[in-house]
């Protein structure tokens, strides 16, 4: 996996058209644009350390009954295996997207 500035990460800086994304020991990045997309952008980059955890986490789980998915609790109900197979290949891409690595095959 590859490695990234440890988080939390948080907003910083605002500047005209510009705001800081701030690691624990330095800043990590800058949103530009327009301040309202600034700040939104600064909002989603600052989030994406919890985000991979938590996507990680999920997808760690151990398989289902199928054994090719992870269990997705909230998604596990009549009618929806469709979903869960959705979701679990988007958690998969957005995974391998965010540490380099290839998309696990389905």
């Amino acid at each position: 996996m590859s490695k990234h500035t440890p988080g939390p990460w948080e907003m910083g800086e605002e500047t005209e058209g510009s705001v800081s994304i701030d690691g624990p020991d330095r800043q990590v990045g800058v949103a530009y644009d327009h301040m309202p997309l600034s700040r939104a952008n600064a909002r989603l980059i600052a989030a994406a350390p919890e985000l991979l955890e938590a996507l990680l986490a999920v997808a760690s789980m151990p398989p289902d009954d199928e054994g090719d998915l992870p269990p997705i609790p909230w998604v596990q109900q009549p009618g929806f295996a469709p979903s869960q197979y959705k979701l679990a290949n988007q958690m998969r891409a957005a995974i391998a997207k965010a540490t380099e690595e290839p998309t696990p095959s389905q």
